[in-house]
């Protein structure tokens, strides 16, 4: 009787363990996924912030410019709001970058206290204890 239950208890172990095991691959994936997804993002900043600094490179040798042609000031004008339009982009992609790291501290973190969890859960099971109560 008491071999049935020990046997009954260590197959459900071994089978949470399994589902945990197999939600510890599937969370693996995800973060890989969003592994890849970060790179692309970094990719897209260090492409946007190449072309902010040849925009600023223009801006300045066209200011430097305008002083004595009229023409300039319009290129200048239209420097200016592609200017501002990378600016508004390249904020945008940091606030994006912002929340995609919070993410990632976040689960890092889950992943960590479902480490603790599978280990006390381990410990538990093979010293044969029972979980203490929760208030």
């Amino acid at each position: 009787m008491h071999e049935d239950m020990t046997t009954k208890l260590l197959t459900q172990a071994t089978e949470s363990i399994t589902k945990l095991h197999e939600i510890v691959n599937r969370m693996d994936e995800r973060l890989n996924s969003l592994k890849a997804s970060q790179e692309d993002i970094d990719k897209n900043i260090i492409e946007i912030n190449r072309a902010y600094n040849e925009t600023v490179q223009r801006l300045a040798s066209l200011e430097s410019m305008a002083e004595s042609n009229k023409e300039n000031w319009q290129k200048t004008n239209e420097y200016e709001k592609e200017f501002s339009s990378i600016d508004k982009r390249l904020s945008v992609v940091e606030t994006s970058t912002d929340k995609s790291q919070d993410r990632w501290n976040k689960i890092i973190s889950f992943v960590i206290q479902l480490a603790w969890v599978v280990l006390a859960a381990w410990l538990l099971t093979k010293l044969n204890l029972q979980a203490p109560a929760v208030p």
